[in-house]
């Protein structure tokens, strides 16, 4: 579950810190024995008191926007743009 620092960047980051922190945990995980099973994208454990509402939109954004494709290594997110 994870891996997006709660306060760091749930509470204290801005919606683009959101954002490259979930395009990693996803490249990360997809590059790992076994891929994406079982992988849940989140804040480490759960949402903080504090959360800004555009950094949980910006996990749910990549979250949804995010595609696997077929490289070399393995599946790696294809980031949009």
């Amino acid at each position: 579950m994870g891996n997006v620092p709660p306060l760091e960047v749930g509470v204290r980051g801005t919606a683009e810190e959101t954002a490259s922190w979930a395009w990693e945990c996803l490249a990360s995980c997809s590059r790992a024995p076994g891929g994406l099973a079982g992988m849940i994208l989140s804040f480490w454990g759960g949402v903080s008191s504090g959360t800004k509402v555009e950094n949980i939109e910006a996990l749910l954004t990549v979250a949804r926007e995010w595609r696997p494709a077929t490289a070399n290594e393995g599946l790696v997110p294809t980031q949009p743009g």
